[in-house]
């Protein structure tokens, strides 16, 4: 995909989608079942398009390297992450959402907690500065199969979702992840949505 968005956007090109990733959060936002091919090959053969945000980063490895990453779906540092790559490194044998709440309970155990200064919008104030769970930019409610970070994101309103869980501890994230496993917007001094 990314290879695709870099080449793609801004372009007029068009990008088919097809439900056969982990999660498919992005294919499911387009209203595509992820156990059945046809109607995405049907979509994409019958040149049924839609407009959609995208979203860009560049990243600074420790050696000095700038890498230009695209996205459709979702950005996130921090817990997120740890649990999408505890999926793919050691859970890739199990599909959907199974997968993701066993590296949900795994990664639950380490919970780190790094410093993190998020700005948002171009502003100098930061919208989150000190210890922090995870960072999310969404552009569509859903990531991980079922964690709704951005209730309320949609992919082509030309605006990205921002969701921060702060400094919470192992209780505190028990207590918040059905909020986000509902669908429902997460009210917390620790947490900050835009």
């Amino acid at each position: 995909l990314n290879g695709l968005l870099a080449a793609t956007v801004h372009t007029g090109r068009t990008v088919g989608v097809l439900p056969a990733g982990s999660a498919d959060d992005f294919a499911s936002s387009l209203g595509l079942p992820r156990d059945d091919l046809r109607p995405a090959l049907a979509a994409v053969l019958g040149g049924k398009t839609k407009l959609v945000d995208t979203g860009a980063v560049t990243l600074h490895t420790p050696d000095g390297e700038s890498l230009n990453r695209h996205f459709v779906n979702a950005l996130g540092t921090g817990f997120d992450a740890e649990v999408a790559a505890e999926r793919e490194t050691k859970l890739g044998w199990m599909k959907g959402e199974a997968g993701y709440y066993t590296a949900l309970a795994l990664s639950w155990f380490r919970l780190l907690r790094r410093q993190l200064t998020v700005h948002a919008d171009g502003a100098d104030q930061p919208a989150w500065s000190g210890r922090a769970l995870l960072a999310s930019c969404q552009n569509r409610p859903r990531t991980g199969g079922s964690f709704f970070f951005a209730p309320g994101a949609e992919t082509d309103d030309g605006v990205m979702n921002l969701f921060v869980a702060g400094n919470v501890g192992h209780f505190t994230l028990l207590r918040l992840l059905p909020l986000v496993l509902q669908g429902r917007r997460v009210e917390h001094k620790e947490a900050v949505t835009i």
